[in-house]
């Protein structure tokens, strides 16, 4: 597929001219992705190297799982006591065994 190529400026926020002599990095997105957030982009108002920006550093560093994801974990844990099951670790290598890959 076809990839859209976009840059985005890495600089210091702390300078007041954050594009000076700054390097320029450029991501290489499929086309599906880069339509995604290009209208998310216009839809919000906000351009597309901030979100780029925002969305790596939630998926660097943002560890803890806001309240949609805890309310999931909670389910899925909930769903696991009332129906059984087994832990994720059991099942990969019973999995691994059945297919030999063990």
């Amino acid at each position: 597929m076809p990839n859209q190529k976009f840059t985005i400026f890495l600089s210091n926020q702390a300078s007041n001219e954050p594009y000076k002599d700054t390097p320029m990095k450029t991501l290489a997105l499929d086309d599906r992705l880069y339509s995604a957030l290009q209208e998310y982009a216009d839809a919000s108002g906000r351009p597309i190297n901030e979100l780029a920006a925002e969305a790596i550093e939630s998926w660097l560093f943002d560890d803890e799982p806001d309240e949609a994801e805890l309310v999931e974990i909670e389910a899925a844990e909930r769903e696991y006591q009332e129906k059984g099951g087994m832990e994720a670790g059991e099942f990969f290598r019973a999995l691994r065994k059945e297919r030999g890959w063990e």
